[in-house]
């Protein structure tokens, strides 16, 4: 069966690559697929918010705006990591539920502390 998709949102594509990857092979390529995407994002992420940090490091002389600053892009190396690893584990087994629950807890009281 032919899957004909309309518009050319990247969300779109992503849907398209998801069921032609399910339907082709098993969930378990498809489900590979998301998780090594997904670690590609984080990383691609986290390595521009170093950067940039970097660059607010050198630049920026007032020590307050510059640790403001900071921490806000440190946000979103957390943000990426953390929906990394919810993507990674297995949500039927019962220690990673707990350590995802404790990952996502840490977020998200860095995210009140930030804002």
């Amino acid at each position: 069966k032919a899957h004909v998709f309309e518009g050319g949102s990247p969300l779109t594509a992503w849907c398209a690559m998801d069921v032609l990857l399910s339907s082709h092979g098993s969930r378990l390529h498809s489900q590979s697929f998301w998780q090594w995407s997904s670690a590609v994002a984080a990383g691609t992420a986290t390595a521009i918010s170093v950067t940039h940090m970097s660059m607010v490091w050198h630049l920026c002389r007032d020590k307050e705006i510059r640790r403001c600053i900071l921490r806000t892009l440190l946000m979103v190396p957390v943000f990426a990591i953390d929906a990394c690893l919810c993507l990674q584990f297995d949500s039927d087994s019962r220690h990673h539920n707990a350590l995802l629950t404790v990952i996502t807890v840490l977020r998200e009281v860095y995210e009140s502390v930030v804002l």
